[in-house]
């Protein structure tokens, strides 16, 4: 936990006993000035113990005409031993106390299950941001619990999978729980309770996010969480820092990987720990996407790089395919190995564009990243290498204060073609929720948009929302608002499939067929059918019970039956679907201050498409067609993720 200022530290740590020394040294002084006024015959040892005797109250009490120095002391005195009587009283019965404040003065706070490697980092952050937050821990004498309290949160012993102490920690107030214990098993445990409080309690609004240890099983989790854990009245998702730091890996300038070149990429990645296997999946997906014309080249080295691989092949079906794939089973840090290595590498046709260095020991991995360097300059080449280090501090600090920097949101330290990434520090900030699955969904929801305004000839100066999601070469990113509004739309996904009795899994080792719509001819007809149907006027109907109808209807959860011209059509699949995403969209957009309008002006918040989905005006802007596009693309955005989608039994 690290602290940018010291005196702000100090400061936070001990306000409490400064107050307490001031009105001590305001008393001592007006004490012995103001008795040596009031009775000038006194001498300064008399002046003194009358001056000690005004903090227990026994001392100036029956004295006429006091002077005002003396009136001051007194207050001053009484003052002082009313704190100190307080926070005796408060260090007697402290978890009461505590408990009482969450009661009484603490809402939309934040709840942090366990002081491991992230829970101090994170309480740290959200402190820093002025917000409250109250820790449980199952160890009384955590390291980091004292300095938790000392920069203002509150730390409660015991099981944070205890559903008493969850709601002694105020959960029925907050607004968000972190569930980051060093057990899987405990962290879902953690969710399983969550979980069950927001249903049972229909508590809208609150979050849990859970950290999951091992990224095969939480990108497992992630892909129920798409669809079983997301309702209205709460939302969980399922977070890994190894695969988050592959995701940012692979964003950073010097690092970043270009699937679409002429000449594609020669990446290798030196150690397989959770790490290195992220970034090999990461890669593999990029490629997919990208569908280059060359298969670029991956290299791994591990010294059991074999039994790695088919791990990550578990998760990931054309690994051989996407990549030409060479394997190591070498000892790291085998000089004569890496000299060998490099001189095959370096004269081959398809030379190393990037190496990713993915240890568990820091030490290690810095030390082979110079010696890659030496050995690389020796050679007359410069090829960017990447340190991935797992610590927080220690070798970060010394490499941070080499360049004379300080600690930086970036936590990247450059030296000359080497980069350290501090895995922690650029992971666990207080965005959470820009970690998880769905992420990855709102990133590829957003790119697909990109994708087609590109083509269409727009440009990011003319549409913001072109922007890249991460800024590239000098390009500004995309901003939070319409990031945001990405992941609204990827949220939605998981719960709309499961209205139509499907769900969303981990796509696996397995290559399967995209899920597909219903199509054709006779599905447009119905669909045309069903919007004249449910969109035409009754008799004896004003305009005002007219609208208010077509927006009842629009806003139904299940789909639309009606009989129309001697036919029962019913509400297809995709139909449904694009109106439920639609009217999502819609809400939204009203809740954030949008209005309809007969043309769309962002400056004004008006939109032309703003209107309930059986509304006959909605025909004029193409919106309906629009939305349908948009929901057709979903299996593909799902599987770009690793995902598919089932039908539930």
């Amino acid at each position: 936990m690290k602290e940018k200022s010291w005196l702000g530290l100090f400061v936070r740590r001990n306000w409490r006993l400064i107050v307490q020394v001031l009105l001590a040294l305001v008393t001592l002084v007006l004490g012995m000035f103001g008795f040596a006024r009031q009775d000038p015959g006194n001498n300064f040892l008399e002046n003194l113990y009358l001056t000690l005797q005004l903090f227990v109250l026994q001392s100036g009490a029956e004295l006429d005409n006091m002077n005002v120095m003396l009136e001051f002391a007194r207050f001053s005195g009484a003052f002082f031993t009313f704190l100190a009587a307080v926070q005796i009283l408060v260090s007697i019965f402290d978890t009461q106390s505590q408990l009482l404040k969450i009661k009484i003065a603490y809402r939309g706070h934040i709840i942090i299950c366990g002081l491991g490697g992230i829970g101090p980092i994170l309480a740290e952050r959200y402190l820093s941001e002025r917000k409250k937050v109250v820790v449980i821990e199952i160890k009384p004498d955590n390291k980091y619990s004292q300095l938790v309290k000392e920069q203002g949160g509150i730390v409660l012993t015991g099981d944070g999978a205890d559903p008493e102490l969850l709601r002694k920690a105020g959960i029925r107030n907050a607004s968000l729980v972190v569930a980051v214990c060093g057990s899987d098993g405990k962290n879902s445990e953690i969710v399983s309770q969550v979980t069950k409080f927001a249903r049972e309690e229909r508590r809208l609004g609150l979050l849990c996010y859970a950290h999951i240890l091992n990224p095969h099983l939480c990108h497992y989790l992630a892909g129920q969480a798409v669809t079983s854990y997301t309702d209205a009245h709460f939302q969980v998702e399922f977070f890994n820092v190894f695969d988050s730091g592959a995701r940012l890996i692979l964003e950073e300038d010097a690092m970043k990987l270009s699937f679409k070149s002429e000449s594609s990429p020669h990446l290798a990645v030196i150690g397989l720990n959770e790490v290195g296997q992220s970034l090999v999946l990461r890669a593999e997906r990029a490629e997919r996407a990208a569908t280059g014309k060359q298969r670029p080249c991956l290299t791994v080295i591990d010294p059991q790089a074999g039994d790695k691989l088919k791990l990550v092949e578990c998760s990931c079906a054309s690994l051989d395919r996407t990549f030409k794939l060479s394997a190591y089973e070498e000892n790291i840090l085998n000089a004569s190995f890496i000299n060998a290595w490099l001189d095959e590498t370096l004269s081959s046709r398809k030379p190393l564009t990037q190496i990713y260095i993915c240890l568990d020991d820091d030490s290690e991995g810095l030390t082979l990243g110079l010696m890659l360097v030496e050995k690389l300059r020796d050679r007359k080449m410069v090829v960017p290498i990447l340190v991935c280090m797992l610590g927080h501090g220690g070798l970060e600090d010394i490499l941070e204060d080499r360049e004379g920097g300080s600690a930086g949101a970036q936590a990247s330290r450059q030296i000359g073609p080497l980069l350290a990434f501090d895995l922690l520090e650029r992971t666990c900030n207080t965005s959470i929720s820009a970690q998880g699955l769905f992420e990855d969904l709102a990133i590829a929801v957003h790119e697909h948009y990109r994708k087609e305004g590109l083509a269409k000839g727009e440009t990011p100066a003319s549409n913001p929302a072109l922007r890249p999601w991460f800024s590239d070469e000098g390009s500004p990113a995309l901003s939070e608002e319409h990031k945001e509004q990405n992941r609204r739309q990827a949220r939605r996904i998981g719960a709309s499939f499961w209205r139509i009795g499907c769900g969303i899994e981990p796509a696996g080792s397995q290559a399967a067929e995209l899920f597909s719509f219903a199509e054709g001819d006779e599905f447009d007809r119905k669909r045309a059918a069903l919007l004249e149907a449910l969109g035409a006027r009754q008799d004896c109907e004003c305009e005002a019970q007219y609208f208010n109808r077509l927006e009842d209807m629009s806003n139904k959860t299940y789909p639309q039956v009606v009989d129309w011209q001697c036919e029962r059509i019913k509400e297809d699949e995709l139909e449904f679907l694009a109106r439920q995403e639609h009217e999502s969209w819609l809400q939204q957009k009203m809740q954030d201050g949008y209005k309809y309008g007969p043309v769309t002006d962002n400056a004004k918040k008006t939109k032309a498409n703003m209107l309930p989905w059986y509304d006959p005006r909605l025909q004029d802007v193409d919106a309906r067609d629009l939305t349908r596009e948009m929901v057709r693309i979903w299996p593909e955005l799902l599987a770009a993720v690793g995902l598919r989608i089932y039908r539930r039994e």
